[in-house]
């Protein structure tokens, strides 16, 4: 049973009052004895428990009253279990969207995988389908794929799209699947429009929707969970960190192995770690739903590969972890230059490029490439970790969606203030923004000997947040005693996802943040050169700009550094040499690539679509290898499902209203979406309204008996 309003259920308190009441009015006589009376007393007692049962059933039946009218008031309702199969034989048009990531891989009690059953339920509703209803089928693995040219009404070409569906390590994207799916279904005659999701309904697979339906509304959305709401009991390796042990021989590593139970039961699995030609295990306990690090000291010199495994399970594609010995990688980073100049030291990045190229004590190398506001091309974006905009003034519609997209997906983007990013120009970022930016303020002038007195310093920080814990404790940090002259005033009002990470004097914002999507925005609201003030050649500017790098390309969230995950481009160091490049895939497969001089020292690999051991290397030269280790992005092993009321808004935000309307014909009938999340329901209170005029009728009548 679930409720309307659950919150008016508090309501059924009131069914005291009656007793309150009666405890309160209720005297009891002093008992004086009386033989005179008695017999007339035992004559009446009969009489007196008759009428005492009475009364007490007014009670129970004015307490049942109260509680029954606030339990009416909450609207309960009974859903079932499970809804029907959804029906595609009307006409109109169907967009099937079926979830083909790694997670799909696990197997069901029966034997099959969830995708072959996804397929399955999907074949179903194509075979069902009338002569005038056309299908578009959609894969949600990232990168979401249109497996159909369109809608169809072509049935064996919706099958063959199907035979194109196979498992892969791909994370779920439903943004860009739905988005397909509209686009899709945008292009129907008919007046019916409906979407199909079909899949294991992970809550990670549904984390990012919520944006605007930029498309025709549906009429009908269908939510086929295959695992039909049973849990998985799944574990998985999460990380791999390692470094030189400390105290141990010359050459002796330490491999620190995460294992995650993402089931409900307590388990014991065997680990195993294989570093070059040397294995060592041990048993692991993880209690459900915990994590647990479990160290190895291993020497084996000149080792640079190695995987931690566990028992297989449910879903092994998640059971082991490929790494080298390098497991941290380079961040990319892309700065565009807002501002270029002529003179090297009056740049917009002169500071920020040098900043970026210090070597860090964390291990976390930072990779900057370089390219103006004018350069910038969506291209370029897509393989980065994160992107800095410094003084970027108007973005192109196509930079703008592009950096979008980017975010949404996992990455950080950082944007700086200066004298090209003003409220007009502002206006471009769209979402990308935290807050929406009103002014801009001048306080003082660089280079004015009054300045010190007007200009402003940061005075608090949120010392908790990963960017400015560095800072706490550290005694006359240079950072709270920069100057700033100039700044962009932003209006924090009705941002909930946004926060203020640092202030200036009097509170103005200093550096703000929010999320979008799965990435990461930062806001420093006065510039990184000297023009709006003197942070940049603090000595606190070098530890802040690559705390935010690290902080926004997710570095800091993982203790073995970044690893490379299947499915998404990566910027791989090139090997030393002159030769040809060749990729070698775990598979056996090879790519050939051809190095540019615009490459420099790095190489963008587009072809790491499987976890495992890859090899960069010059053609002809064994020696000159890059290792490359990939492994399946892990937020697809927990297989926490999806909240009910997030698949409800979802639902709501496709069928809603939002003013676009199809093409059709004039002389067919319109049809109206029905309730969103009602579907099935059996609604209880309006029995229990009516059966309070019965209450009402038995109150009286015992009251007037009695």
């Amino acid at each position: 049973m679930e409720f309307g309003n659950a919150a008016l259920l508090a309501g059924m308190a009131l069914g005291a009052i009656p007793v309150i009441i009666h405890l309160i009015n209720r005297q009891r006589a002093k008992l004086r004895h009386f033989a005179a009376i008695e017999f007339l007393l035992l004559s009446d007692k009969r009489i007196a428990r008759r009428l005492k049962l009475k009364q007490l059933l007014v009670l129970a039946l004015r307490v049942l009253l109260l509680a029954a009218l606030a339990f009416a008031l909450a609207k309960p309702y009974v859903a079932p279990d499970q809804l029907a199969a959804p029906d595609a034989s009307a006409p109109g048009g169907v967009a099937i969207v079926i979830d083909d990531s790694l997670s799909m891989q696990a197997v069901a009690d029966d034997g099959e995988t969830y995708l072959d059953k996804a397929v399955a339920r999907a074949r179903e509703l194509v075979d069902a389908g009338g002569a005038r209803t056309s299908f578009a089928i959609v894969a949600a693995g990232a990168p979401a794929r249109l497996l159909t040219s369109g809608l169809t009404y072509d049935k064996a070409a919706a099958e063959r799209a199907l035979d194109r569906v196979t498992p892969g390590a791909r994370r779920a994207d439903f943004v860009a699947a739905i988005t397909e799916a509209g686009r899709a279904l945008s292009q129907s005659s008919e007046p019916r429009r409906q979407l199909v999701l079909i899949g294991d309904q992970q809550a990670a697979a549904w984390a990012d929707l919520g944006g605007p339906w930029t498309f025709v509304p549906v009429t009908e959305v269908d939510v086929v969970d295959v695992r039909e709401g049973k849990p998985v009991e799944n574990a998985a390796v999460e990380d791999v960190a390692v470094r030189r042990a400390d105290g141990a021989a010359p050459g002796a590593l330490e491999v620190a192995v995460t294992v995650a139970n993402h089931g409900a039961a307590d388990r014991q699995v065997k680990l195993e770690v294989e570093l070059g030609d040397r294995v060592t295990a041990d048993l692991v306990a993880v209690p459900a739903g915990e994590k647990v690090e479990k160290r190895f000291t291993i020497n084996a010199p000149g080792a640079v590969r190695g995987v931690a495994r566990i028992d297989p399970d449910a879903l092994p594609a998640d059971d082991a972890f490929f790494f080298t010995v390098a497991q941290s990688r380079a961040l990319n980073v892309l700065v565009v230059n807002g501002a270029p100049r002529g003179m090297p030291f009056l740049d917009e990045i002169f500071f920020l490029r040098a900043a970026l190229r210090v070597p860090n004590p964390q291990d976390m190398p930072l990779a900057p490439v370089f390219a103006t506001s004018a350069e910038l091309r969506p291209a370029q974006i897509a393989p980065m970790d994160v992107v800095i905009l410094a003084n970027v003034g108007g973005l192109t519609q196509e930079q703008d969606l592009a950096l979008e997209n980017f975010v949404r997906a996992g990455g950080g983007l950082f944007i700086t203030g200066g004298d090209e990013l003003t409220p007009e120009s502002a206006r471009s970022y769209g979402a990308l923004l935290p807050y929406p930016i009103r002014d801009v303020k001048n306080v003082a002038k660089p280079g004015d000997p009054k300045s010190a007195l007007s200009a402003l310093t940061l005075s608090s920080a949120d010392f908790g947040h990963p960017v400015m814990e560095v800072f706490d404790g550290v005694d006359d940090a240079s950072l709270f005693k920069a100057q700033v002259f100039s700044y962009v005033l932003v209006d924090p009002a009705g941002q909930a996802d946004a926060k203020v990470v640092a202030s200036y004097t009097g509170g103005v914002p200093a550096i703000v943040e929010s999320t979008l999507g799965q990435g990461r925005v930062m806001l420093l609201t006065t510039t990184v050169d000297r023009d709006w003030s003197d942070l940049a050649i603090r000595s606190s500017f070098v530890p802040l700009v690559q705390r935010v790098c690290q902080y926004l390309g997710h570095a800091l969230d993982r203790k073995g550094g970044l690893g490379y995950i299947a499915g998404e481009s990566a910027r791989v160091r090139v090997p030393p040499g002159t030769g040809p490049l060749r990729l070698l895939r775990p598979d056996g497969g090879t790519v050939d690539y051809e190095q540019s001089a615009s490459d420099g020292d790095a190489l963008f690999l587009d072809n790491l679509d499987m976890p495992g051991q890859y090899t960069l290397e010059r053609a002809g030269d064994k020696k000159a290898v890059t290792p490359i280790a990939v492994n399946a992005d892990r937020r697809e092993s927990d297989f926490q499902p999806v909240a009910s009321e997030l698949v409800a808004q979802t639902k709501a935000a496709l069928t809603r209203d939002n003013g676009i309307l199809p093409e059709l014909d004039p002389a067919e009938p319109a049809l109206v979406a029905s309730g969103v999340g009602a579907e099935g329901r059996t609604l209880l209170w309006p029995y229990i309204l009516a059966a309070l005029f019965l209450l009402f009728g038995a109150e009286a009548w015992l009251v007037v008996k009695s």
